[in-house]
Formats: structure tokens, C-alpha cells, sequence
């Protein structure tokens, strides 16, 4: 919907398709709530939405972390980040950190389209999906397969832990427990 009613003060207020809304206590009002790409694709006049997200969480702070996909060419990727800039004329997978008033992105980097996130006690995301790329680095040396298992630093500049897996093995979901153990589950 083009026309979500937005909040003051948010990183994007007008758009179409992805989008983040913090409840208030009580689910009373919202706290904020956004856009995340404009909705259109190029020049195209047309609301088309070109940014998904697949996966949130938040941490004890109130940050928000994102995963999704994007074709939009003004996606808020961040300098510094691990992957600033974008493939292009495809969609790109993303990892986001929105602040908690949802005014702008901490980080953003592009990234394979993760299913699911988590993040951990000092705030790095450990992401799992299955990778779009032939080049997906497996630099944790499990296996070899389509799935992957990824860990991006606090900072959104690195990547700390990455592998991937066979088919079917832990693109579904990813849970971090008290102790930090990382589990993952697949189909």
C-alpha cells in the first residue's frame, strides 16, 4: 500500500511495499513506522514494490535488524559497510540496523537474501538463506551446497563466520541460545 500512515521523522515516508512499524506498549499507537524504498522501479510510473524483507529482530536497545531483497537503485546501503554498493539490474539481498525512532539505518550493506536472522549479545547478525551467488565465500570450510550460515559484525563492516551447507539444511530458521550457541534449522 502506497499510503501506510507513516510517522514523523522516519528514514523514508512515502513509499510502497517493505516496511517497519514499532508498536508502542499496550499496541496503543505506533512508535514509528516506515518505508524503506520509494516504490518505483527507474523511471517507471507505476508503484511497484522493489524492496521485501524476510526477516526481522530487534535487540535490547530497540534497533531494529532487517533481511530482505531490493532492485531499489536509492536503497539506504551505508559507507563502510560490508557490500556498500549494489549488483546491478538485479535483486540484491540486504542486512539492515534501523535505530529505534526508525530515523535512519545504523548500517546497511547488500548481502544474499537471508530467510532468517538473529542477533547475538554484542550485536552482531547471524544470518541463514540460501545463496543467489556462485561466489559466496566458505571460509569456515564445512561444505559445499546452495545454503548458507553467516555471521556480520555489530558494526555491519565485516563478515566474521561464513559457510555454507547442502540443501535443505539450515536456510529456514537461525536462534541464537543464552550461552551463544547458533542453531539452525531446514526443511
Amino acid at each position: 500500500a502506497p499510503n501506510l500512515p507513516t510517522t514523523a521523522g522516519v528514514l523514508s515516508p512515502n513509499g510502497i511495499g517493505a516496511f517497519v512499524a514499532k508498536v508502542n506498549a499496550g499496541g496503543a499507537g505506533l512508535g514509528y513506522l516506515t518505508y524503506l524504498a520509494s516504490g518505483r522501479i527507474g523511471n517507471s510510473p507505476f508503484l511497484t514494490p522493489e524492496t521485501t524483507v524476510y526477516a526481522i529482530a530487534v535487540d535490547a536497545s530497540g534497533n531494529a535488524y532487517l533481511a530482505g531483497q531490493t532492485i531499489d537503485p536509492n536503497f539506504p546501503a551505508t559507507p563502510g559497510s560490508f557490500q556498500p554498493t549494489s549488483l546491478p539490474n538485479t535483486f540484491n539481498g540486504f542486512l539492515a540496523k534501523l535505530k529505534p525512532d526508525g530515523s535512519a539505518m545504523v548500517w546497511a550493506t547488500y548481502f544474499e537474501a537471508a530467510q532468517s536472522i538473529a542477533v547475538d549479545g554484542a550485536g552482531n547478525v547471524w544470518a541463514v538463506g540460501q545463496a543467489a551467488s556462485t561466489t559466496f565465500p566458505n571460509s569456515n570450510g564445512w561444505t559445499a551446497g546452495p545454503e548458507f550460515l553467516a555471521e556480520v559484525s555489530a558494526a555491519g563492516s565485516k563478515l566474521t563466520y561464513s559457510a555454507l551447507y547442502p540443501g535443505g539444511t539450515v536456510a529456514q530458521s537461525v536462534a541464537l541460545d543464552p550461552s551463544g550457541l547458533v542453531h539452525v534449522a531446514g526443511v
